[in-house]
């Protein structure tokens, strides 16, 4: 996996509330997804209905570079760090904080080949690296 996800952080805190991920190379963000889903009392993830799913757009992103995920609703940012490379802002669009129960955790998935059926059955859209 090229981009990791690095933390929650104010968990419960609507205005707040995101996801940290950092990529370890040079990629194009609108290769992942990002997924809540439900966990199990062992903590880890289940399969099954996922209630929130996050597709990044497509972002030429830079290795060190920090994607946060923001659950309210926004306008999609850059900002240069001081320390090099930077930090590109991503908002969810929720209406309420998701992470603060220990019922969800964030499962991050490199979508490097996709398929989606058009709004008619004559054709098929998909993608392939």
């Amino acid at each position: 996996m090229l981009m990791l996800i690095r933390d929650i952080r104010d968990a419960g805190d609507h205005d707040r509330e995101r996801v940290v991920l950092q990529a370890k190379t040079d990629l194009e963000a609108g290769a992942y997804v990002l997924i809540a889903a439900r966990s199990a009392a062992s903590g880890k993830a289940l399969g099954g209905p996922v209630p929130f799913c996050f597709w990044f757009p497509d972002t030429v992103v830079r290795a060190g570079d920090l994607l946060v995920l923001y659950s309210k609703p926004g306008v999609t940012t850059q900002k240069d760090n001081a320390a090099g490379g930077a930090s590109h802002f991503f908002y969810w669009g929720l209406e309420a904080p998701i992470w603060h129960a220990d019922n969800l955790r964030p499962v991050l998935i490199e979508a490097a080949q996709w398929q989606a059926l058009a709004k008619t059955t004559a054709a098929l859209e998909h993608h392939e690296p």
